[in-house]
Parts: structure tokens; sequence; C-alpha cells
């Protein structure tokens, strides 16, 4: 039996955390163990199931590589320097506690590969893998150098960008979840075509395919029995676009009876949100769930008539939004921005609605479009095909890799 050891180093991706990036690790480490394969996860942050299918491995040094973060944010807040260097600092520790690890301890048994999510200044696993003579896949959801730059104020932006570039040349093989990102693992990075495949995020059918009721689940959370609700899931990124549904939202409601929004999942920038609800006038027509495990979404999601995916406009769209696979599989509407692989997973009027990204006008138009026929009690006029093209789409993925 191949011996698998799935690496997730980034600190920010809990192992039982309620956020699309942990469950993205439970998942595929979960259907590895399925599949027959042994399957040995390390992360420095959170617990796996008891009854789960792959084994942990106890993390060295998570908490004490967060301790350090904690002094550099204290140091940070007396300098002018950048208020993210202390999650990267906190990273580099971690990558050097665990190589010292990997070279000191019997840490891990015998591994034949080594599947790597892709993190900030990743260095220890393609060394073990090196060492261990054991074949090295990368895991790519992001450029982690460039988002970092761009959205988190870091300060090492260009040692962070040598890290990821050096971890990508060394791979074996890099999987990447977009066309997109593919393109950039290949033109900026410089590694050979043969060696990046593209493998899209999926759904569990089986999770998201049941129904649920819809009034119980309205009752839950907390969302009037008689609305038209529009639904958001996600971690409240800046990306996400929540500051212009709300917006849209302020717009079109008018023209909806009894419109709700109702949002799943926290971030740091929720009360900054919540002041735009205010704002806007909104803030009795929204309601705020909170994080929530996974496995609840589908139950939450009977809550919803329309889901939303209002990302922003990106030079790059890399995103594989798995949520949008939720969405369909969930038998919902979705209205979702135009742009990069969600233009491929979404035809215009037949399984969902596109709207111009960062454009209030045009998603406001989207969610009057659509609201009313739910007012209307019509079923949403992009429904019908929801689930067929998440099943098709589904399918399509498989039988291509």
């Amino acid at each position: 039996m191949t011996q698998w050891l799935y690496l997730c180093n980034d600190l920010g991706i809990p192992l039982d955390g309620t956020k699309g990036a942990s469950e993205h690790v439970r998942a595929i480490t979960r259907a590895l163990s399925q599949a027959g394969q042994s399957v040995h996860v390390l992360a420095p942050r959170g617990r796996l199931p008891a009854d789960y299918p792959a084994s942990q491995i106890a993390s060295p040094c998570g908490d004490e590589a967060r301790r350090l973060g904690d002094d550099v944010r204290s140091w940070l807040a007396l300098s002018d320097a950048p208020s993210g260097m202390s999650a990267e600092f906190s990273q580099i520790a971690y990558e050097a506690r665990l190589a010292k690890a990997f070279n000191e301890t019997d840490l891990v048994p015998q591994i034949d590969v080594v599947v790597e999510r892709l993190s900030l200044f990743s260095a220890a696993g393609r060394a073990f893998a090196r060492h261990r003579g054991a074949a090295y896949l990368i895991e790519m959801n992001s450029p982690m150098a460039n988002e970092a730059a761009k959205y988190r104020d870091a300060g090492l932006c260009s040692l962070a960008q040598m890290a990821e570039f050096a971890t990508l040349r060394a791979a074996d093989a890099v999987m990447t979840v977009s066309n997109e990102l593919r393109r950039y693992v290949i033109e900026e990075v410089g590694v050979a075509a043969d060696r990046v495949v593209t493998v899209p995020n999926g759904v569990e059918l089986e999770l998201f395919s049941k129904r649920h009721d819809r009034t119980a689940a309205r009752r839950d959370t907390r969302v009037p029995l008689d609305a038209t609700v529009f639904g958001f899931v996600g971690s409240l990124k800046s990306w996400h676009g929540i500051d212009v549904l709300l917006r849209a939202f302020s717009e079109a409601m008018h023209f909806i009876p009894n419109a709700h929004l109702l949002i799943v999942g926290e971030g740091r920038s929720m009360q900054s949100l919540r002041a735009v609800s205010e704002e806007h006038g909104v803030a009795d027509r929204v309601t705020w769930l909170g994080g929530v495990e996974h496995a609840e979404i589908p139950r939450i999601l009977a809550a919803v008539d329309v889901a939303v995916a209002p990302f922003l406009p990106l030079e790059t769209f890399y995103f594989s939004p798995l949520k949008l696979y939720e969405y369909m599989a969930a038998g919902l509407c979705v209205i979702a921005s135009r742009a990069g692989q969600i233009v491929e997973l979404i035809e215009d009027g037949h399984n969902g609605l596109l709207a111009t990204p960062g454009d209030v006008a045009s998603l406001a138009e989207a969610l009057l479009r659509v609201g009313r026929d739910v007012a209307a009690s019509r079923p949403a006029r992009c429904s019908g095909a929801a689930i067929g093209s998440a099943l098709r789409l589904e399918s399509d993925r498989l039988a291509d890799h």
C-alpha cells in the first residue's frame, strides 16, 4: 500500500476549521484514504475527528510559531513595518522547526508520496521528500506570495516569492485548481508544462444533494419564513465582494417583496461590512450567521432561494470557487461574477446568471431579475439545470483525471 504524507503548513488553516480551505484539506485526505491509500496528515493547527480515515501526525511547534508572531506583532505596533510581517515570521519559524524535526526525529513513517498544500515560505516538505526519496507533489490553490503582498500587508514579499518559486520548480508535479493558475506556474514561474496539471475543485454530491426542510432551515437561521432570501457562504475575504453585494442588495430590495440577505461565514472584515450594511440601510434585512461546520452548510442552504458569489475584478482570477459547486449541487439558482473559471461553469441564463465583477448596478440587476421570480412564487429562472450541471461537470472532471 502506498504511504502518503499530506502537509498543510499554513498557520491560518486549522484542520478542524470552518472555512473552505480547512474542508478542502479534509476532503482531499478523506478521499485518498477512501480510495485505499494509507494517508498521514501533518498540520500545525487543529485536530481531525477521532474516526477520520486518515491518521494525524502531531505537529511540532505550531504554538511556538504563533507566539513568535504575537511578539513580532507587538514590535510592529511600535514601528512603521508592515503589519503582515508577524504572520510571515510565524510561517518562517514553523518551516524551520519542522525541517529540524524531520531531520532529528522519526516524526513520520516511511513515505512514498508527499503532497503539500502550497503555503508561504514552503521549504521543509521539499527537503524531506528529497531526503526520503519520495515523490513530491504541490497542490496550489493561489499564488501565495502575490496574495500576501496584495491583501495582507506583507513585508517580505521578495523572499516569499523566491521561496515559492523554488518550491514549485522542485516539485515532481504541480496541481493547480484553475487553468489561469496553471498558466501562471508555467509562464511566470517557469515550470515545464508537462509537470503542471489542472484539477478543479469538486463537490461531495452525496452531502449536498440531500433535501432539507425549508421551514426548519429558516427558523434555525433566523430568516423570515416568507422572505425572498439571497445567500452567501464564505470566509468574507476582501475579494469576495460582500461590500458590493450589500450595495447591490440595497438597490434591489425596494422592488422585491420581503427581500432578505443571509451571510454565512466569518472574517476580519466582518465589522466593516456590518458598517456598510448600516450605511446603506439594509442592516435590518441582513442576517449574519457567522462560521458554521461544513456538514451544516447543505441544511443552511435550504433556507436560501438565490445563492451569490460576487467576486471582485482581479488581474488574474485563479480561483476554482468551491461555493459555486456546492450552491449548484444544492439545487439553487446562482448569481456569480463573470470571471475566470466561473464562465466555464455557469452558462448565463441557463444554470445561473453572470454579473460584471465589482459592478453594483450589474449585480443589482441580476438580483432583481431572479428575485422577482421568487417573490411571485415561481421557480427561480436559472435553477432548473443546476443539479444536472453540477453532476455533469463532476462526471467530466473524473473522466479527465
